[in-house]
């Protein structure tokens, strides 16, 4: 006796052959396919990863970068290593795609640390300029206007 109907392949899996020879295949790791039936996986963007042990049933096995990180990979398994250097910043957001998360420090303050949160102003008698990790001392003879 024949089959009578197609099984609709399942949540994180896809199928690109059809007839006798379809199977269901598993995403690979940093992938997903949150619906049944799927063609292809989709893969987790610039600024997410994805644990290798993820179920790759639906697109929250991508992990937005935490601030102060980001990441080019397409597909990324394992977590965001780049940082953002020292006399730089990040805001509030996660899940940053390049360096252009990093902004950099405004004159008066500096940043000594990478995946900085904010900077800190320079005290007084001290000045920086744009983007620096320290505050510079000004030498007997200079003012701070």
């Amino acid at each position: 006796m024949g089959l009578t109907s197609c099984s609709l392949c399942p949540n994180g899996t896809f199928s690109t052959a059809s007839g006798a020879l379809a199977s269901c295949t598993a995403c690979p790791q940093g992938a997903y396919a949150s619906t049944t039936a799927s063609t292809t996986c989709t893969p987790c963007l610039p600024g997410t990863w994805a644990l290798p042990s993820a179920n790759p049933n639906s697109s929250a096995v991508c992990i937005l970068c935490a601030q102060g990180q980001y990441s080019t990979q397409l597909q990324a398994t394992s977590p965001c290593t780049l940082l953002c250097p020292t006399g730089t910043y990040s805001t509030g957001s996660t899940g940053g795609a390049s360096s252009s998360i990093c902004l950099q420090c405004l004159p008066g303050t500096y940043s000594n640390t990478q995946a900085a949160q904010s900077c800190a102003q320079c005290s007084i008698g001290f000045y920086s300029a744009y983007g620096m990790s320290s505050c510079q001392f000004c030498a007997a003879g200079l003012y701070i206007p």
